[in-house]
């Protein structure tokens, strides 16, 4: 299962990063990381947060 995820960050250039409704501070938290690794890895990124 990682190494899905592995090749879908390798194979890609942008990623929009979305949490759900209301989002708790797990979902800002884990989406803030996330964004984050994949900057360092020289890919963009958008995100959204649905209110």
């Amino acid at each position: 299962m990682i190494s899905n995820v592995i090749e879908e960050i390798a194979g890609n250039r942008t990623f929009l990063i979305t949490t759900h409704e209301n989002p708790d501070g797990d979902a800002v938290g884990s989406s803030l990381a996330l964004a984050n690794y994949l900057k360092r890895q020289g890919k963009e990124v958008t995100g959204r947060v649905k209110r």
